[in-house]
């Protein structure tokens, strides 16, 4: 998953975030008090991350993205 590293790291401890749902996932985010909700994809604007719930949708992930860079 590519959400593990700011998991564990402690960057989105109470945060709201979205991956695939898997029961894996959903075990490390509740381990690290990270609330996982289900939307395509999450942009913590303060964090300056975005998170997506896969590859089905690339294309939302990738059009967040470019939003975010447009605002720079």
């Amino acid at each position: 998953y590519a959400c593990i590293v700011p998991v564990e790291a402690g960057l989105v401890t109470g945060k709201e975030i979205t991956v695939y749902p898997t029961t894996e996932a959903k075990e490390l985010l509740a381990k690290h008090n990270v609330l996982l909700i289900d939307k395509k994809v999450v942009v913590l604007e303060h964090e300056k991350m975005i998170f997506g719930q896969g590859p089905r949708y690339a294309q939302e992930f990738a059009e967040a993205i470019l939003a975010e860079l447009a605002k720079e």
